[in-house]
């Protein structure tokens, strides 16, 4: 699991973190939804969202409820 893409919160981390641990460490839970939201929307539907409104005015609020 030492991928450079991982993230760790370690407070709810079963196991000592490795030392050669190369992924990222987040101090707080609003972190860790922080980096699992970029790494898993952002780069991807947000994109589409933002296109989506620009075009239609469909609410973004909307969009992210129906896919989330």
């Amino acid at each position: 699991m030492n991928s450079p893409n991982s993230v760790i919160y370690a407070p709810r981390f079963p196991t000592p973190i490795p030392e050669d641990y190369t992924g990222k460490l987040v101090s707080s839970v609003d972190e860790l939804h922080r980096a699992v939201f970029t790494g898993l929307f952002h780069n991807h539907l947000a994109v589409v969202i933002e296109r989506v409104n620009a075009l239609t005015k469909l609410s973004k609020s909307v969009m992210w409820g129906k896919c989330c």
